[in-house]
């Protein structure tokens, strides 16, 4: 893998990134040297793809999918911050090694870990399993598949399940959903990520708990847009 990150002095979120980066690297147990790159020192084919600083390249793309014919020599906005979020990087590198299968876990597999199951599935290219499970299984949350079916996502086969029910073998990667509470472990080779989301569940006015339904899986459809 191919890991640059390019930019140019003066930007205030190039350290912010370069942290993250090497950060998310350490976690998934990925030991890619990073090339750094100046821009204003670098020769006109090594800065192909900047998009402004800092900018990081996974193997030549860049990690939002921006194409850029000519170089932009600006500091760089990612959803109002001047760095991007990790989950933007991890998905990144997930887009470069892409596990065949994965697992999406929480504690009870009835709200989160659903909704990102039947997300996935609608997303996810061909050859790409996905599954999802909790440490101490429940039922599935009757607005879970409400906002799943308001998007056009199919909740077929969608029910709460622990891991010791589903087949775990050749899982490459897990995503871990929980907020406040202590996340299930995955004790198999994998790789972890984890996305700490609120559970909307815990929200205890009816219109409000399913706004935060609609919340969570947004914030889901645009973290397993970026991963697929």
């Amino acid at each position: 893998m191919k890991i640059e990150l390019l930019y140019f002095k003066g930007c205030p979120g190039f350290e912010r990134t370069k942290t993250t980066l090497e950060e998310v690297l350490k976690s998934l147990n990925i030991n890619e040297e990073v090339r750094y790159i100046d821009v204003n020192e670098a020769k006109k084919e090594e800065i192909r793809g900047f998009s402004g600083s800092p900018t990081i390249l996974i193997d030549g793309t860049d990690i939002e999918k921006r194409h850029t014919t000519d170089p932009i020599m600006s500091c760089r906005v990612y959803e109002n911050k001047p760095y991007p979020d990790r989950y933007i990087i991890e998905a990144a590198i997930m887009r470069a090694i892409m596990p065949k299968k994965i697992l999406f876990m929480c504690v009870h597999n009835s709200a989160r870990s659903i909704l990102a199951e039947g997300i996935a599935r609608h997303l996810a290219p061909k050859g790409i399993t996905i599954l999802s499970a909790g440490s101490n299984p429940s039922k599935v949350r009757e607005e879970a598949i409400y906002v799943l079916k308001e998007a056009g996502i199919s909740t077929e086969n969608l029910y709460s399940k622990s891991v010791n029910d589903i087949d775990t073998g050749g899982v490459g990667a897990v995503i871990t959903l929980c907020a406040e509470e202590v996340c299930p472990v995955f004790l198999g080779k994998a790789y972890r990520l984890h996305w700490g989301l609120n559970d909307p569940s815990k929200v205890e006015d009816r219109e409000k708990r399913l706004q935060a339904f609609r919340e969570t899986r947004d914030e889901l459809i645009k973290r397993i847009g970026l991963l697929f």
